[in-house]
């Protein structure tokens, strides 16, 4: 089930218009993907693209299972294997 636009716009405000991935596969040189975001870029590509993105597909549709991530990261995070 997709998550309620509730639910995104508070990973939107957790987010702090930043990309959530902590995932180390990913090539981050820090901790935390640097890509900044703009709301307005939502499940579209280019610069500030992003989506919210199911931490784990078993856990439900609540904010502790959603994450914002930049475009490039949620199409990683969406491969299989990764």
């Amino acid at each position: 089930m997709p998550f309620s636009e509730d639910t995104i716009i508070h990973a939107w405000i957790r987010c702090g218009s930043r990309c959530e991935c902590r995932r180390n596969t990913h090539d981050h040189t820090s901790e935390r993907c640097p890509r900044k975001l703009n709301i307005a870029s939502r499940g579209r590509a280019g610069d500030g693209a992003w989506q919210a993105h199911q931490v784990d597909t078993a856990n439900g549709d609540g904010l502790d299972n959603c994450e914002i991530l930049c475009w490039s990261c949620h199409k990683q995070a969406r491969s299989p294997g990764v």
